[in-house]
């Protein structure tokens, strides 16, 4: 049977993109989806979570390296050329050169190995129901947590996402991300003031102190509690407009809650360095989605 195997590392975000771009694979291909943990071996940052939702998939914990493999030359992905042929039966090894979307995986139709984070809703909008019941957060509306979901519903309520933490910590992170900054927020917020009546701006962070400091003056705004991580997400969900930082948590926040009538503004600037930015927003971020 072909299957697809996918790399999973990072946080709960990178984690949810790269199994939701092999999972769309694989149901086009008619292939079984298999996850790869071997990288958190030597990555102490994060741990596996897609445990989480009802993920039910046979786990690797290192690539079974005995089998044929097959590499698509790392420029065939932005040159949008078809892919070489290969013998069978080895596998493909699929790797992502840049952030961009690349539709070459559309063509892949034997066993395929994916390695990279795949940060696009591109890779699985034809199976985006299947990735919503995947990736339900009803499970986490624990009874503890039903009066802020009841209060979140009963007003204009806004999620902002202040994402610090390793992004400040580790110099590796922060060398490629950096954080956004308190303009960034100022600005979202006022949009946001303009275009609701009376909005609620619920900020979830990971470093709470931080942000009550940064918006003591805001009366209307209030600073969530620090939350395990599955709680925050179906919180965030559940506002009713999102402000969210350059994150995959909070990308995944505002995609899974997503509201006809609501408001969702995302950073202009993903990375600290702009030559990563090339189109990959335009992959990024859905096109109803306001950018700043």
């Amino acid at each position: 049977m072909k299957f697809v195997g996918v790399w999973i590392l990072g946080g709960l975000g990178n984690q949810m993109f790269q199994f939701a771009a092999a999972y769309a694979l694989a149901k086009r291909m008619g292939g079984e989806l298999r996850l790869d943990l071997s990288g958190f071996k030597k990555y102490p940052l994060r741990s596996y979570s897609l445990d989480l939702f009802t993920v039910d998939t046979p786990l690797w914990h290192g690539l079974p390296m005995s089998q044929r493999r097959f590499r698509i030359p790392m420029d065939a992905w932005t040159r949008g050329s078809r892919l070489p042929l290969v013998p069978s039966p080895p596998f493909v090894m699929a790797k992502e050169k840049n952030f961009a979307f690349s539709p070459i995986v559309y063509e892949l139709q034997q066993s395929c190995y994916l390695y990279g984070y795949w940060q696009s809703y591109r890779y699985f909008q034809d199976v985006e129901d299947d990735i919503r019941t995947l990736f339900s957060l009803s499970r986490f509306a624990t009874l503890e947590l039903a009066p802020v979901v009841a209060q979140l519903n009963e007003v204009e309520s806004v999620a902002v996402h202040l994402r610090r933490g390793d992004y400040i910590t580790d110099a590796a992170s922060n060398a490629v991300h950096g954080v956004c900054g308190i303009d960034y927020y100022q600005r979202s917020m006022s949009l946001v003031r303009r275009s609701t009546t009376k909005p609620i701006f619920y900020i979830f962070s990971d470093e709470p102190e931080v942000a009550k400091k940064l918006f003591a003056t805001e009366d209307d705004v209030v600073v969530m509690p620090s939350r395990r991580q599955e709680e925050d997400l179906l919180l965030m969900s559940r506002c009713k407009h999102h402000i969210i930082a350059n994150s995959s948590f909070s990308w995944w926040a505002a995609w899974l809650g997503k509201r006809a009538s609501g408001l969702c503004i995302a950073p202009r600037y993903w990375f600290a360095r702009p030559k990563l930015e090339s189109t990959y927003l335009f992959d990024l971020i859905p096109d109803e989605w306001l950018l700043l």
